[in-house]
């Protein structure tokens, strides 16, 4: 991992985090970095002021993203596991996993609501449904707080879905008042 000054383009400081990192994600007061390890199946926190891993904990196989998220219930992070299709949602004060929902073929990116009340997983792989239906990925919808998949939604024609955002003030967002669109 390296941290790098985006005016001058240099590069200030590298760390090694054991187990190839891949997804990042920073705590709201940007003291704590996040890291998914793709090849160890863990996520790493490093203290920001002096880049050194502080903790870590196991997650499913292959994590690719994660996001932070404040709710209700406290601070948590999600993480799409790449290779066991499912979602790790952690507490961060402890660091553990509350649940590991479910989720469709291999999950890869991941997309919190500006409340932080949903997180939504966009799935990279199609279903292997039947070669005479219409090839479709799928989003699913988590409550971090829980930490329970509140539903999921198909992607037609989607293949190799490897971003998804939110939007708030369009109306075809997942939660607009009218739900899926």
């Amino acid at each position: 991992v390296a941290e790098a000054d985006t005016v001058s383009r240099q590069v200030l400081r590298r760390v090694k985090v054991v187990g190839r990192p891949f997804g990042l994600a920073l705590d709201e007061a940007g003291k704590s970095l996040f890291v998914t390890c793709r090849d160890s199946d863990r996520l790493a926190v490093l203290d920001t002021q002096s880049l050194r891993e502080t903790a870590s904990v196991s997650v499913g196989m292959a994590p690719v993203a994660l996001a932070f998220c404040r709710t209700a219930a406290g601070d948590r992070l999600v993480v799409a596991n790449s290779m066991s299709d499912d979602i790790s949602v952690l507490s961060t004060s402890p660091l553990q996993e509350l649940g590991r929902p479910s989720a469709g073929r291999e999950p890869f990116s991941v997309a919190v609501s500006p409340d932080g009340a949903r997180v939504f997983v966009a799935n990279r792989l199609v279903r292997l449904d039947s070669v005479k239906k219409t090839p479709a990925s799928e989003i699913t919808e988590v409550d971090p707080a829980t930490a329970r998949a509140v539903r999921r939604k198909s992607l037609e024609s989607a293949h190799l879905s490897e971003g998804i955002c939110v939007v708030p003030s369009r109306s075809w967002t997942p939660e607009s008042p009218s739900g899926w669109r």
